[in-house]
């Protein structure tokens, strides 16, 4: 079982579990990508807890990365 050092979370787990416990550290898109998963192996919180000013970061075009947005693919592969 893998440990992330961050308030200890433990790998594997549920994705209904890992939407839960990882709430406070997943953007808007991933909380509902997360539950197309049956297992999470690992998610780097320490990575995202370092880098949390990505989470409020835009693109290009003011659109906020990360935020569910249709006209962007979701903040993912956006060439604007």
């Amino acid at each position: 079982m893998l440990q992330n050092t961050h308030n200890q979370i433990r790998f594997p787990m549920t994705s209904q579990e890992a939407a839960r416990v990882l709430a406070p550290y997943l953007w808007e898109y991933e909380k509902k990508e997360i539950l197309e998963y049956d297992t999470i192996y690992y998610f780097n919180v320490n990575e995202r807890v370092k880098n949390q000013s990505a989470k409020e970061s835009t693109l290009p075009g003011g659109h906020a990365y990360g935020k569910i947005n249709d006209s962007t693919n979701h903040g993912f592969d956006s060439d604007t």
